[in-house]
């Protein structure tokens, strides 16, 4: 009896350090790849706090950036596509951020409704 107890107790042990072992290392691996923050973030908060101001009465439940596009020599376009909510319905909203390339200062914003 003494014999199974004692083989019980070291299986458990055994058990618990492989747990907490293969727990730490996996831990250790995902904090240690951080993704780095894209070259549109900036952009995607600016069109995201826009949307709002213009839109008061309708929330932001989903964010989408669609892409780059050069304007010109000078000016660049970041594209975005919000999904919007408010108590009457649901709407997504395309939204155009036009900036300097050189100094990175807006130009324009503009905004598209859309149902899909």
């Amino acid at each position: 009896m003494k014999i199974w107890l004692s083989l019980l107790v070291v299986c458990i042990s055994t058990v618990c350090i492989f747990n907490k072992t293969t727990a730490l290392a996996f831990t250790n691996g995902v904090s240690n790849t951080a993704k780095p923050t894209p070259s549109y973030a900036k952009w995607g908060s600016l069109a995201v706090q826009e949307a709002k101001k213009r839109y008061p009465d309708s929330t932001v439940i989903d964010y989408k950036h669609v892409g780059l596009k050069e304007i010109s020599s000078t000016e660049s376009q970041e594209t975005f596509k919000l999904w919007m909510r408010n108590s009457k319905h649901e709407f997504g909203l395309y939204v155009y951020v036009v900036y300097n390339k050189a100094n990175q200062k807006l130009s324009r914003i503009s905004f598209k409704e859309t149902s899909r």
